[in-house]
């Protein structure tokens, strides 16, 4: 049947090649259409494939700027005509082998989270008679939790292209890691909090009344002469700090 739904007469020379004309524009549109739904389809293979060599800890923008591209991808071609639920298969298809990009480099991840975070600056001072940390060590183990926690839930807030529970399940299939990495966390706390030890002893005349100590231990001399000498072997030692 020609383009009008009307029966198309092999003996009627015009209206055949009319007929012939109308296949051949739609074949030659179908092959243009194909050629560029498999154009896209490589695009987004070589982009996930780019994915799964890309540090998740390191180079999180490219992951966010690569995802923004397969969102655009869907949405130009649904304002090309194409609906939700045709190309649900196709987001479905790419949802997973993000899944599967993603998961790759958050294991990657989990691995190596507790060294790979940023350097926090930390301060040993002597205020108010003691030594303490510059931020204050719960301050520090706060801002600590907060980066683990930014790289931790990135799964439940990817979204994929279609299906963004298929994302957030990855979370819990990884729960058995978290427990080292919160290990390893509170190990290094705990080294932090006994770093200050060793220098207890230089801050010692600082939170005692000198007055008093001089008066009980400073009777003759050679007392002062000893500790005059004392204070300088220590205010050399001081400076190899």
């Amino acid at each position: 049947k020609g383009k009008d739904g009307n029966a198309v007469q092999w003996d009627d020379t015009a209206t055949l090649d009319r007929f012939i004309g109308q296949v051949q524009s739609a074949a030659e549109a179908l092959t243009r259409e194909n050629r560029q739904l498999r154009k896209q389809h490589q695009a987004f293979a070589e982009r996930t494939l780019k994915l799964m060599d890309t540090d998740l800890l390191r180079q999180q923008s490219l992951w966010k700027s690569s995802l923004e591209e397969f969102r655009k991808a869907c949405v130009e071609l649904q304002s090309r005509g194409y609906t939700g639920d045709a190309m649900r298969p196709w987001k479905s298809h790419w949802d997973h082998q993000l899944y599967k990009a993603l998961e790759h480099q958050y294991q990657h991840g989990l691995e190596r989270l507790n060294e790979m975070l940023p350097d926090f600056q930390v301060e040993l001072v002597f205020r108010q008679g003691q030594l303490q940390f510059k931020p204050p060590l719960e301050e520090i183990r706060a801002k600590y939790y907060r980066e683990l926690k930014r790289f931790l839930v990135i799964p439940d807030r990817f979204g994929g292209v279609g299906d963004a529970n298929l994302f957030k399940a990855m979370i819990p299939r990884a729960a058995s890691s978290f427990i080292t990495i919160y290990r390893k966390a509170e190990l290094l706390f705990h080294r932090l909090s006994k770093g200050a030890h060793p220098f207890k002893e230089w801050v010692v005349l600082g939170s005692i009344n000198m007055e008093e100590l001089a008066l009980e231990h400073l009777a003759e001399p050679e007392d002062w002469e000893y500790n005059f000498r004392m204070l300088k072997t220590k205010g050399r030692e001081a400076e190899k700090l």
